[in-house]
């Protein structure tokens, strides 16, 4: 999606509306994304590292709802799922395949909860999209607050040094940043958190089955997955 090697200054902003380019995407993204093998290893490593059945579970960003909070809210576990998101498409898509979890419109800069009030967080990946790098530190700054001592934080996302980088995905143009995989670890570390993995692996989305552009604009993705844990 972006380049991982410099940090490329800002970019004109025009144009750009995190809205209208996830509602325009719609059902169309579980096609591109439904089945990441390092996605589905993150999710069965949360599900065995979480205390009990119905842990408290925040989802920053929602998509349509499968695998994550599918994967979460079902049984054995039946964990209590509560998914926020900025694009009201996604997330009537995603109430509708997820039932058993709860779905919150809101932009995720905008959200707050109590302090230790969740066993879990995951984004997958959220923090990209008209996302500076200054308020991706903050939102994993709120998160450390948000988790529960013990809690949990599992995530992934495009590692680059990048602010402001113009860059089409999936077919549409939008506006990313986003931080390396150093620049995560030693955010995380400055936190508090305890970083008990990371590790990139590369994954080609459907974009062209699912109709969203040809294959010459297709581009595999570095996918940075990390697993931190707030220290009791």
């Amino acid at each position: 999606m972006v380049p991982s090697s410099q940090t490329i200054n800002e970019g004109t902003r025009q144009g750009h509306d995190i809205v209208s380019l996830y509602n325009s995407i719609g059902q169309r993204y579980e096609i591109v994304y439904k089945y990441i093998p390092a996605q589905q290893a993150s999710l069965e490593w949360l599900l065995f590292q979480l205390p009990h059945p119905g842990s408290y579970i925040l989802g920053v960003g929602c998509g349509t709802g499968s695998p994550v909070a599918s994967t979460l809210s079902a049984p054995p576990n039946h964990h209590s799922v509560h998914r926020i998101d900025v694009s009201e498409g996604m997330l009537s898509i995603a109430k509708s395949s997820v039932p058993s979890a709860t779905f919150q419109l809101i932009n995720c800069r905008d959200y707050s909860a109590a302090p230790a009030t969740f066993d879990a967080v995951t984004s997958y990946p959220a923090m990209l999209l008209a996302f500076p790098q200054s308020q991706i530190k903050d939102m994993i700054s709120n998160i450390f607050v948000w988790l529960k001592p013990g809690g949990l934080l599992v995530f992934s996302t495009i590692p680059a040094d990048v602010e402001h980088f113009e860059q089409t995905w999936l077919g549409r143009k939008g506006i990313f940043s986003s931080l390396s995989e150093s620049q995560y670890n030693t955010l995380l570390g400055d936190l508090g958190f305890i970083v008990e993995y990371v590790k990139v692996e590369n994954f080609m989305p459907k974009v062209v089955e699912a109709g969203l552009c040809n294959s010459k604009e297709v581009m595999e993705e570095p996918q940075l997955f990390i697993y931190a844990r707030k220290p009791y």
